[in-house]
């Protein structure tokens, strides 16, 4: 796998990091101090780089898991707590490059603009004598053990783990055969630039691990799959016949199919035995070529009398390992006197822009039937049909078979309505700063809708108000920025969090505004 190669640029920054700590131990000039201070603002052009593929990462987990929300929810739970624990890492180093800072620059110390550049005696301090070494070092080892456990103990990402991550003692330059720990070895007696420059490579280091590790995992969504290219709403219902105040039911579901290769399809008079799997291949005929068309099976036969008659088989698939397995297959219709229904399988409505599904059904006619609508589109066949409208207003479906008209139904149109966002549930009111930093994406829900309808969320704004000034900081995704959430750490008990300007793509392409969110913290 090529997660983990490192780009030329990072391998430039490398090795001038290299250099120029070689030669602080020869002079310590203040040519060489600012050149630390380049190599930190190269890290972070850097980083800021990986933050956006990190963002496009996360947006294919969104989308993915739209289309296939069973398969893809605990990879894009699993890519949330990544996004989570990197950048926990991240706030913990950031806080400890401050500390320093604040030590010895004072109160007004900001790690952008050092004063004290050669000081190197608060690297030390800091990390050697007051702990903060040892705490990071455990938090890096934790935080590598997390990845490896999220990609499932993968040999190859844990190399890379285990090399962009690594706090193994160093080998001492004067003693051969002696090892200084790590902390020491990192943060005592170095200017403080190259410390703090140090520190960012290591944020740098979290996110291209943090990168690494949702690449592999949106890898994991096209394993061991079927090569599928046709798909297709279906109704599944016990019955194709109901009869007046008896309840309706059926199972409304995705069905996928190979249009360029045949099904092996066998035709049963008894409901599928597993244990005549081997039976059944080698005395039955499957079904001929002839009648399957575009990869699904075309069952044609005579009604005969009035009645429940029942159909039974399985498809003979094979499987992405070569075995094969069936799947059985088993459907009752009724043949009854002529008569028509058209029936919506959710409520009388039509929803603009969406697969309104509605069942259509006519016994006692030998052709097949016919529905057409009066505006917007009907598509189908064998009772199950699918509805899209562009309009509000009122639409006629009419029903024909065997060249006669059977009758016509009307249906209101209307337009499905705006969500709700949140951030973690909530909606707005009183929250900790510690909740709010920690979530990672706006959403937007339908309540109590009828339909299961997504609208992936395109973009927000975060504005505060801090010492009578305004801050504004804007994502293009659902997944809430860096800098955004760096502008909420600075705010303080009472302060207020505005969400605004959050829009979400509707199921058919329009953009809602979605207005905003209001929170203040406690």
């Amino acid at each position: 796998m090529g997660h983990g190669k490192t780009s030329p640029r990072q391998k430039m920054i490398n090795m001038m990091y290299l250099v120029l700590t070689a030669l602080l131990a020869l002079n310590v000039s203040a040519e060489i101090l600012n050149a630390f201070i380049l190599i930190d603002e190269s890290l972070k052009t850097t980083t800021e780089s990986v933050e956006g593929k990190i963002a496009d990462s996360y947006n294919r987990f969104v989308s993915a898991e739209i289309e296939n929300p069973v398969k893809v929810k605990p990879l894009r739970e699993k890519a949330d707590l990544v996004l989570s624990e990197s950048d926990k890492l991240i706030e913990m180093i950031g806080n400890l490059k401050l500390k320093m800072v604040k030590t010895a620059d004072g109160e007004a110390g900001d790690p952008s603009n050092i004063q004290k550049k050669d000081n190197s005696s608060v690297g030390g301090q800091i990390m050697i004598f007051e702990g903060g070494g040892e705490e990071l070092k455990k938090a890096i080892n934790e935080y590598r053990e997390f990845l490896i456990e999220s990609v499932g103990g993968d040999t190859s990402m844990a190399s890379n783990f285990n090399s962009i991550l690594n706090t193994d003692d160093v080998e001492s330059s004067n003693v051969p055969g002696e090892f200084i720990d790590w902390a020491t070895a990192n943060f005592d007696h170095l200017p403080l630039i190259a410390v703090t420059t140090l520190m960012t490579k290591m944020q740098s280091d979290v996110r291209n691990a943090e990168s690494n590790t949702l690449t592999y995992l949106l890898s994991s969504i096209g394993a061991d799959t079927f090569n599928f290219d046709a798909i297709e709403g279906i109704i599944s219902a016990p019955t194709s016949y109901v009869a007046v105040g008896e309840p309706y039911s059926a199972e409304i579901f995705i069905a996928a199919s190979e249009s360029t290769k045949d099904p092996v399809i066998y035709m049963l008079s008894a409901p599928y035995d597993s244990t005549k799997y081997t039976e059944y291949k080698k005395t039955l005929t499957p079904m001929d070529t002839s009648q399957i068309k575009h990869g699904k099976g075309i069952l044609n036969g005579s009604t005969g009398a009035p009645g429940i008659k029942s159909i039974y088989g399985f498809i003979d698939m094979k499987m992405p390992s070569g075995a094969y397995e069936a799947f059985p297959f088993e459907s009752k219709y009724q043949v009854v006197v002529p008569s028509f229904a058209v029936s919506p399988t959710k409520m009388n409505v039509f929803y603009i822009g969406v697969n309104n599904p509605v069942e259509i059904s006519a016994s006692g006619v030998k052709g097949d039937i016919q529905a057409s609508i009066s505006s917007g589109s009907i598509s189908g066949s064998n009772g199950a049909y699918m509805v899209k409208v562009k309009k509000a207003g009122d639409v006629t479906i009419t029903v024909s078979a065997d060249g006669s008209r059977l009758g016509t139904k009307k249906f209101r149109c209307k337009t499905v309505p705006s969500p709700t966002p949140s951030v973690g549930g909530k909606r707005g009111g009183s929250i900790s700063k510690g909740e709010l930093v920690a979530q990672n994406y706006v959403i937007a829900e339908l309540d109590n809708f009828l339909f299961d309808l997504k609208f992936p969320v395109t973009g927000f704004d975060v504005t505060i108000i801090k010492g009578g000034f305004v801050e504004t900081a804007k994502s293009s995704s659902t997944q809430i920025t860096a800098k955004q959430k760096g502008l909420i750490r600075d705010l303080s008990r009472g302060d207020k969090v505005i969400f605004e300007n959050i829009k979400a793509r509707a199921p058919d392409g329009s953009i809602r505004e979605l207005g905003s969110l209001i929170f203040t913290l406690r």
